[in-house]
C-alpha cells in the first residue's frame, strides 16, 4: 500500500489529512501539531520523488497544499518554513526523465 499508488488512493488519502486537519481546528495546539507535523510535513509526504515509480499522491496533495498557503501565508511560514519547499524544489528540478533527458 502507498500513498499514492493509484490517482483514487491519492485523493482518498488526501481528503484523510484535510479531514483530520478541519477535526482538529477546534483545539489550537493539536491543530497547529497536524497542520505543521503532518499535513505540510514536505520530507514525510513528498519527499523521495527522485525514487517513487508514481506521483499520484503529488498531484492530489500539491493543489491542496498550494491552496491553503494562498489562504494562510503567514501561519505556513510561521509554522512551516521555506526549508523544506526550497529542499522539494530542488529535488523536483533535478529529476530526470527515464530514457535521460
Amino acid at each position: 500500500y502507498g500513498l499514492g499508488i493509484t490517482p483514487d488512493i491519492a485523493k482518498c488519502n488526501a481528503s484523510a489529512l484535510l479531514d483530520l486537519w478541519q477535526a482538529s481546528r477546534p483545539i489550537f495546539a493539536l491543530e497547529t501539531v497536524v497542520f505543521t507535523r503532518l499535513l505540510f510535513n514536505l520530507p514525510l509526504l513528498l519527499g523521495g520523488v527522485s525514487k517513487c515509480s508514481g506521483v499520484s499522491f503529488h498531484a492530489a496533495l500539491l493543489p491542496v497544499l498550494s491552496e491553503l498557503a494562498m489562504q494562510n501565508p503567514e501561519k505556513v511560514r510561521d509554522c512551516v518554513g521555506t526549508k523544506e519547499l526550497f529542499d522539494l524544489v530542488t529535488e523536483y528540478s533535478s529529476v530526470t526523465i527515464e530514457d535521460g533527458k
